[in-house]
């Protein structure tokens, strides 16, 4: 990292759509249903809760974004699947983002929307 992680660079950090609309199952485009974590620290983990605050799934970033094949892009997708595999329902989910490098905590909150 070039810079030191502070709070300042986690509050940008957003999801992409919000509210998360799902499209339909017969949807041929592979990025249908995936939202967008952006403006990322290098690396994090996420961690998505319901609003109960049952654990949902766990996400790790890195600096390389696999999907897109661009370093340091600070995005991470998310194919909105539960830990086991299965697709979450629709409603209010939370999210914190945990920077590896420092104590730094950014919790957030996103909707998906059937």
């Amino acid at each position: 990292a070039f810079s030191s992680i502070n709070e300042a660079s986690f509050k940008d950090v957003k999801v992409v759509p919000n509210p998360f609309f799902v499209h339909s199952d017969f949807e041929t485009d592979p990025n249908a249903n995936k939202l967008r974590f952006i403006n990322l620290p290098s690396e994090c983990k996420i961690t998505i809760f319901t609003v109960s605050g049952e654990l949902v799934d766990i996400v790790y970033h890195d600096s390389i974004n696999i999907s897109d094949g661009v370093v340091n892009s600070g995005s991470e997708w998310w194919d909105l699947l539960n830990g086991e595999g299965n697709s979450i329902a629709p409603g209010l989910y939370i999210y914190v983002v945990e920077s590896q490098s420092s104590n730094y905590k950014h919790i957030g909150k996103f909707a998906v929307v059937r």
